[in-house]
C-alpha cells in the first residue's frame, strides 16, 4: 500500500474509512507517469487489457458474441460511422485493481451521454454465459477529440455491485494522465475505441488478445 494516498483528511496510520474509500484509493503522485512522447498512448486504467486493430461485425474477442461492435456499444448513430472498423481497447479491472480511469491524451469532450441497462458481472465465467454484456450492461459514453489520435469513443462500462460511476472530471478539456473518473465497488470495465486508421494496439496487445490472453498494463504505460 505504499504507492496509495490515504482518504483526504486521514493519515497514513488510518488511511481508509470505508472499504469504498480504499477501493477508490489515489496513487501517490510520480508512482504511475504517462508518456512524454505524443505519439504514445497511455494506458487509461491499470487492468487486463484486449486489444483489436480493427472491429466489424464479424470480430469476437474469446467469447461468441458481436458486443464489441461499436454501434452496439455506443447506442448513437450519431457517432457509428466514425466509428465503424475502428481500433479498441478493452480494459478489464478486477476488485484488487486500482479503480479509477484517466484520459490517454491532450485533447476536449466534444460529446456525452448515459445509455440505460443492467449490472451484470464481467469476469469469464460470467461472459460464457451471457456474451452481451459489453452491450447490454449500464455505461456512459464520452466523445473525444484528442490531440493525436483523433476522436475517441471512451466507454465507461458498470458491473456487479457497481452502482455508481462517478465522472470526476468537468469534461471539459484535459491533458494526457488527468483523472476523468472512477466506479464504485466491484469489477467494471472501460473500452476505448477509435477511428479506422489513427492508431493501433500494441503488437504484444494485439498478439496476446488473438490468443485469448490478457495482458495486464499499468496505468500509463504505452499502449500503441
Amino acid at each position: 500500500m505504499d504507492e496509495f494516498l490515504p482518504t483526504e483528511g486521514r493519515s497514513l496510520d488510518d488511511p481508509y474509512g470505508s472499504f469504498n474509500e480504499f477501493f477508490r484509493r489515489r496513487f501517490k503522485e510520480g508512482v504511475r507517469e504517462f508518456p512524454a512522447n505524443e505519439n504514445e498512448m497511455g494506458a487509461f486504467a491499470e487492468a487486463r487489457y484486449f486489444g483489436y486493430e480493427s472491429i466489424n461485425d464479424e470480430d469476437t474477442i474469446p467469447v461468441k458474441g458481436k458486443f464489441l461492435n461499436s454501434k452496439e456499444l455506443l447506442q448513437n448513430g450519431k457517432w457509428e460511422d466514425t466509428f465503424k472498423d475502428g481500433p479498441l481497447l478493452l480494459a478489464r479491472l478486477c476488485p484488487v485493481d486500482y479503480h479509477r480511469f484517466h484520459y490517454p491524451d491532450d485533447g476536449e469532450v466534444i460529446d456525452y451521454y448515459k445509455v440505460g441497462g443492467d449490472y451484470h458481472s464481467v469476469n469469464p465465467l460470467a461472459l460464457k454465459k451471457k456474451n452481451d454484456i459489453f452491450s447490454t450492461n449500464i455505461r456512459e459514453v464520452t466523445i473525444l477529440e484528442t490531440k493525436n489520435f483523433g476522436k475517441l469513443a471512451y466507454v465507461d462500462v458498470g458491473a456487479t455491485m457497481v452502482g455508481r460511476i462517478v465522472q470526476s472530471h468537468d469534461l471539459t478539456n484535459f491533458n494526457k494522465g488527468d483523472e476523468k473518473g472512477y466506479f464504485l465497488f466491484g469489477g467494471s470495465t472501460v473500452i476505448v475505441i477509435g477511428e479506422k486508421g489513427k492508431w493501433s494496439p500494441s503488437s504484444d496487445i494485439v498478439d496476446n488478445t488473438k490468443k485469448g490472453i490478457e495482458t495486464y498494463i499499468h496505468l500509463g504505460d504505452c499502449v500503441n
